[in-house]
């Protein structure tokens, strides 16, 4: 490959997007379950906002080498 720096900044994005995205599943599910329960959901909805946020490293920590 050529320039295989800009293909890791690729695939770094949709690893990033691909968590978030799971994690958010498994809280739309589990929010579902716990509907009665504040505590649990807003305990796993800020779990979900920190994979969200920290997943923003897996982009700044991809390097490439050839």
């Amino acid at each position: 490959m050529e320039n295989c720096e800009i293909l890791k900044y690729i695939q770094g994005g949709f690893a990033e997007i691909a968590m978030s995205a799971t994690s958010l599943l498994f809280f739309c599910r589990l929010k579902a379950v716990y509907r009665e329960s504040r505590v649990i959901v807003t305990i796993f909805g800020i779990f979900w906002l920190l994979i969200a946020g920290l997943s923003i490293f897996v982009l700044v920590s991809v390097t490439a080498s050839e």
